[in-house]
């Protein structure tokens, strides 16, 4: 392709229209600029001119990076298996696939294999904690889908029937004290003192047992006011709810879309795409094209069945709409479509 001065492009364009180009006021070159820039589009359109187009495989997400740190809900794409994959929960150094010396185990703890629907087994249905492994998906009762992370279960203590209303409720484990299990929720605890199981709220002292027992769903006598007195047991065998911090992570639908530009890459910005295909469509007869369409975040590609497929898309038309160049003028970096021309 010949490249041309945009300054030879206007000289011509004005005798050919008859204009001095020096008696052109700033408004009326600023129009003539924008005339040619439609002229310049239209042409530019008119065909898939080789020229002009760019034909690269792409992807949908971010390369992973063992050096990046990821939250949950994050999408990468992991070139070692060519597929997508969501975090979990937060990883650094954990990568989605994992090498045994003969093939790659998914990193289940911390990554699930992206898709664009999902299918599990309903919460409900599950009897415990043992039933699940890492990257199990259920289906839970709002509708949405989650991933098991594999975190151990602490079991709770769940508290009923005290006639102190606000006492009653599940307590969650949050450590030792004094060498035994702690529990607790929002302001009221449930702690072993040295010598007597505790239930306070607010710093006060509801119901207390001195039987000296490991944990508090063991205890058979409680004192305290108002009455009736608490009864405490354990969740054990429980499975903890998607609110529970901990134990889920939410799973987001994938869909494959290439985004019309992505910053920091060598990407040329996607205008109007040709084809998308598994093999190299400018080379192969049969290319094995991909139905895609276009929505306000990119080009969305349906049933893609691999990580990077080849993109032969057009560049942007260039608008011809900058000021002349000005050598005392200090630029910035920009929109590689606004550009300056020279005179």
């Amino acid at each position: 392709m010949q490249t041309v001065a945009a300054s030879v492009i206007l000289d011509d364009a004005y005798r050919l229209i008859g204009w001095d180009a020096d008696q052109l006021d700033t408004r009326e070159k600023g129009d003539a600029r924008m005339a040619l820039s439609l002229a310049l589009q239209e042409l530019w359109e008119e065909w898939w001119w080789d020229e002009l187009m760019v034909c690269v495989k792409r992807q949908c997400a971010r390369t992973y990076s063992s050096a990046t740190t990821y939250a949950a809900g994050d999408f990468v794409y992991f070139p070692a298996t060519d597929k997508y994959y969501q975090c979990l929960q937060a990883a650094t150094g954990e990568d989605p696939e994992e090498w045994d010396g003969n093939n790659y185990d998914l990193n289940a703890s911390y990554w699930i294999e992206a898709a664009a629907t999902w299918e599990g087994e309903d919460y409900n249905d599950i009897d415990s904690p043992a039933a699940l492994e890492a990257g199990d998906v259920v289906r839970y009762t709002d509708g949405n889908y989650y991933a098991w992370l594999g975190n151990s279960v602490t079991n709770a203590m769940l508290v009923a029937s005290a006639g102190a209303a606000f006492i009653n409720g599940t307590y969650d484990y949050t450590g030792q004290v004094n060498g035994r299990n702690a529990y607790a929720r929002t302001t009221q605890t449930i702690q072993w003192n040295g010598s007597q199981w505790i239930i306070e709220a607010a710093g006060l002292t509801y119901y207390s047992s001195s039987d000296d027992v490991a944990t508090p769903d063991l205890v058979t006598t409680w004192t305290g006011s108002p009455s009736p007195l608490p009864t405490v047991t354990s969740t054990e065998g429980t499975v903890p709810t998607p609110e529970t911090a901990g134990y889920w992570c939410p799973l987001t639908e994938f869909h494959p879309t290439l985004p019309y530009t992505v910053a920091g890459t060598d990407y040329e910005t996607v205008a109007d795409v040709r084809k998308i295909a598994r093999f190299d469509p400018r080379c192969t007869a049969t290319p094995d094209e991909f139905d895609f369409h276009l929505t306000a975040d990119g080009v969305r590609i349906c049933d893609l069945d691999l990580g990077r497929p080849w993109v032969w898309s057009r560049r942007p038309t260039p608008v011809l709409t900058g000021a002349p160049f000005d050598e005392d003028t200090d630029y910035e970096a920009t929109d590689p479509q606004d550009l300056v021309f020279d005179s």
